[in-house]
Formats: structure tokens, C-alpha cells, sequence
């Protein structure tokens, strides 16, 4: 960097000097960017993309020139995404596209030209998405998805074609399930997975398509979870667990494989949880939990990570007393004192998603009446209110004077018991503000007022 620097100083007219120092700069953004520096990445990249800019004004045919710049700007773009700062990051991206259409259009037959225009177009789709403007965003991924089908078509055995069809394929069917379209989201979901199959087996060893290959299991599997099709999930996330357990035995030193292994044991038996198969899914949990212990012992759990070992636990808890939690509610009573608020927690949780709202709150307004409940507890009871106040529903065009009494009340109820559990110590206010079991308080005064004071 520094002799790039001094060549570049020099001298200024040096063409190649000042284009070393531009990816200089961008190979030290990257380095910085990896490790989640990413104001100092953006600072370096600025300064790539302004000796880039300058070096394509001299000369807008130099077609080298015009791709070291569209790089130097989607490397800013990325910058100002992983920033959240969604119009910056919008505004270069679509600077990017200009620069990528003239280039593709120069050479229609310039296949590199081709698939970084359909990558581009990806990439504003993604911001589009981010930005709730999923119209926009829809046509974004449809235009990268029309010329992605036509560089796959033209040579089958590309696998970088087909790894970004398959990308694109990826990104409308998350898209489609952010837009409820959950038969459509399926589709686009399965053609990832057919696609990725083939890739993969090109190059078994190949750990990166490998992940893609399981991560398209998982969003697979969402999208049947989602649907209702509880067993195809099931029979999705267990392919997803096969290929991270051969990753995982593949490489023992490699934490992010790990993790991965962990993750998917843990979205298995949270199905099986759901679906109340308890004892399949403390067998999940467990063997999650192990891979999570054996991270930590070895100090390779990533700090960050550490608080899914105490989640964990807490789920494994919840399967060994739902049976009890949400059965008979005299037996419920009799159990020990110190067990009551983790039944009555539990059950309140589960109850009210089963839309048995007077149990719900028969569970809850027991637990706050005991005194012992712990603020993570008070703050699902506070959750609780709120879905009860939600399920009431207009049988009509509005609620009847019974039904908005009602409501009220949960509602009163809710805000009641969060000053409770803020009191007994709950602090995750970022949670409180957009967490959606509470929407029915989000614009009363009296929930600005808990929330404010916490964020000065």
C-alpha cells in the first residue's frame, strides 16, 4: 500500500500506478470490512472510487477503466447497505447499473458483461427489498432473473450461471414469502434447490455450494412450514441437518460449520416443540446444545452466541414440563411453589396461540398474582394481553361495546404488567419497540413514555 502510494504521489499522470493504488484500497476496505469495521472499509473505498472515477473520465471507452469503477461503487454500495443507509446504498447501486447496462450493451455476446448486469439488478432488488419497496424490488429480481435463465440456457456447465440462477431464484422466493405468496415462494424455492443439487454434485467437496445447497433446504422449508406442510418441512430441514453434519465432520476446527450444525438440530426441534412431539424435540435440543457446550469449552463460541446455550436450556425446561404446563388446571396448582411461574409462563404462551384466550389469561393473572415471576416472564404475560386483545375480532364492520371493552382492558393490562416487568429488572427496550406481540400498544402515549426515558 505504501510504495502504491508513493508511485501513485510521484507520479500523478501514471495511469497504472494510480489504478494500483485504487485496488490497494479496495483490498484493505475489504479487509476491514470483514472484520465489521465498516466506516473505515467505506473511507477506503471512497478514496478507490475516487481515483477510479477519475481514470474512466479520461478515457469512458476504456472498458478495464469502466469495470475497476463499477467495482469501487458497489463496494461503497455495500458499505452503506451493511450501514443501513438504504438510499445511499441505492443511489451508487443504480450508478453501478448504468455502468453495467453501457458495458453489456457494448457486447451482448460479453457473458461476464451479461452476468454482472443480472448481479447488479440483484443487488438494487436487495436494497428495494430492505427498503419495503418490494414492487420495485419484484421487477429488480425479475429483470436479473431474465437474463440469469438466458447465460444458464446458453451454457448449462457454467457453473457461476448457474450458481447465479439459482441466487436469484433464491432471493424471489424469499421475497414472495415476505409478500405472502407462499405457493409462489415454494416454486422458486424448489428450482433453487433442483439447480444447486446439480451444482453441488459438480464439485462434492466444494464447501461453499454445499451451504448454499443447505440453506436452500432450510428457506425450503420455511416456506412449507408456512404453508401447513408440516411433515415436507420436517423432511426439508433434515436434508438441511444431513449436509451440515458432513460439513460440520468434515472440518471439527471450523466454528462457523459448528454453528451451523447447532442451528439446524435447533429449527428441527423447534418444529417438533410445536407441534408438541416433547421428547423428539428434547432429543434435538440436546444434541444442539452439545455442539453449542463443545464451542464454549474449546473457546471458539462466538460471545454473541453464548446466550443460545441459556435458550436452549430454557426450551429443553418448557418440553419436560409442557405436558403438566398445559393440562389439567387444578394438577397445574398443586405443583411446587417455585415451578408455578414457569408453568404458568409456559402456558400462557402456548394457549393463547391456540387462540384459548380466557386460559391465557386465566395463566397470566395467576402469575402476576403469585409475585415471583421473573421479568423475562412478566414480559411474555404482557405479550399474552396484547394477542388477546388482538384476537378480538368484529363480527361486523366494528367491534361491539362488550368487544371494545374488552379489548381496552387487555390492553390496560398489558401496559400494567410491562411497568411490572421494567421494574423487575426487563432492559431489552430495542425488543419492546418492535417486537409484533405488541402492536396494539405502539402508538399509546403511555408506551412512548416506558420506552423514552430508557433511550436517553
Amino acid at each position: 500500500m505504501e510504495i502504491a502510494q508513493k508511485l501513485a504521489v510521484s507520479d500523478p499522470n501514471n495511469a497504472a500506478a494510480q489504478a494500483d493504488l485504487a485496488t490497494d484500497y479496495v483490498k484493505l476496505g475489504d479487509v476491514l470490512l470483514e472484520s465489521e469495521q465498516v466506516t473505515e472499509a467505506l473511507g477506503h473505498y471512497e478514496r478507490a472510487l475516487e481515483i477510479d472515477q477519475k481514470l474512466a473520465d479520461i478515457d469512458p471507452s476504456n472498458t478495464v477503466a469502466q469495470r475497476s469503477l463499477s467495482t469501487a461503487i458497489e463496494r461503497v454500495a455495500i458499505a452503506f447497505e451493511k450501514s443501513g443507509k438504504l438510499t445511499e446504498a441505492y443511489e451508487q447501486y443504480n450508478r453501478m447499473l448504468s455502468i453495467k447496462n453501457r458495458l453489456a450493451e457494448q457486447d451482448p455476446k460479453d457473458s461476464l458483461a451479461q452476468l454482472e448486469l443480472s448481479i447488479t439488478y440483484s443487488h438494487l432488488g436487495d436494497v428495494q427489498r430492505k427498503s419495503d419497496r418490494l414492487n420495485e424490488a419484484m421487477r429488480s429480481y425479475e429483470r436479473a432473473l431474465e437474463i440469469a435463465q438466458k447465460l444458464a440456457a446458453a451454457d448449462p456447465s457454467d457453473a457461476r450461471a448457474q450458481r447465479n440462477l439459482s441466487s436469484t431464484l433464491s432471493k424471489l422466493g424469499a421475497l414472495s414469502l415476505q409478500r405472502g405468496n407462499l405457493e409462489e415462494a415454494r416454486g422458486f424455492f424448489e428450482r433453487t434447490r433442483q439447480i444447486r443439487i446439480a451444482v453441488a454434485s459438480l464439485d462434492p467437496g466444494n464447501v461453499e455450494d454445499q451451504r448454499d445447497l443447505s440453506n436452500t433446504y432450510e428457506k425450503l422449508g420455511d416456506a412449507q412450514l408456512q404453508s401447513g406442510q408440516v411433515t415436507e418441512a420436517l423432511g426439508s430441514y433434515q436434508k438441511r441437518l444431513e449436509i451440515r453434519q458432513t460439513l460440520a465432520a468434515a472440518d471439527p476446527s471450523d466454528a462457523q460449520a459448528q454453528f451451523g450444525l447447532y442451528s439446524s438440530h435447533h429449527r428441527i426441534a423447534n418444529v417438533q416443540q410445536n407441534q408438541k412431539q416433547y421428547e423428539q424435540a428434547i432429543e434435538s435440543y440436546g444434541r444442539g446444545l452439545a455442539v453449542l457446550q463443545s464451542l464454549k469449552e474449546q473457546k471458539r463460541l462466538a460471545t454473541a452466541n453464548e446466550k443460545w446455550i441459556e435458550v436452549v436450556e430454557r426450551s429443553i425446561q418448557q418440553c419436560k414440563h409442557a405436558p403438566t404446563a398445559l393440562g389439567d388446571w387444578k394438577t397445574l396448582l398443586e405443583q411446587p411453589a417455585e415451578l408455578l411461574p414457569v408453568l404458568l409462563d409456559l402456558r400462557g404462551q402456548e394457549v393463547v396461540h391456540e387462540n384459548r384466550f380466557s386460559d391465557a389469561i386465566q395463566a397470566v393473572a395467576k402469575l402476576r398474582e403469585l409475585g415471583t415471576a421473573t421479568s423475562g416472564q412478566l414480559y411474555n404475560a404482557a405479550c399474552v394481553y396484547c394477542l388477546c386483545a388482538t384476537g378480538i375480532k368484529a363480527e361486523k364492520d366494528e367491534l361491539t361495546a362488550e368487544q371494545s371493552a374488552a379489548r381496552q382492558k387487555h390492553i390496560a393490562d398489558a401496559l400494567a404488567t410491562l411497568r411490572e416487568a421494567i421494574r423487575a429488572g426487563y432492559k431489552d427496550f430495542a425488543h419492546m419497540q418492535k417486537d409484533p406481540d405488541l402492536t396494539p400498544l405502539r402508538d399509546l402515549p403511555e408506551f412512548q413514555k416506558l420506552i423514552k426515558p430508557q433511550e436517553k
